[in-house]
């Protein structure tokens, strides 16, 4: 299990990454799932975690914190 984040940075850091991870997971349901619903669900957390991403981007900006995009 991985450290709880202890700044408003590191959180931002985390919370970016774990986005990114549930994006690319979601992609690979897209492309190699059967089963339509499985691609509909997955292709709705693509847009869920990217939007969240998008947003939690411009909060980073907004506190200059140097994050990964």
């Amino acid at each position: 299990a991985t450290a709880e984040p202890t700044t408003d940075q590191e959180f931002v850091a985390k919370a970016l990454a774990m986005d990114q991870g549930e994006i690319k997971m979601s992609e690979g349901a897209v492309k190699n799932a059967t089963n339509a619903d499985v691609k509909t669900f997955a292709q709705k957390m693509i847009d869920d975690h990217t939007k969240n991403r998008e947003a939690l981007l411009a909060v980073a900006k907004d506190m200059k914190f140097a994050v990964v995009a």
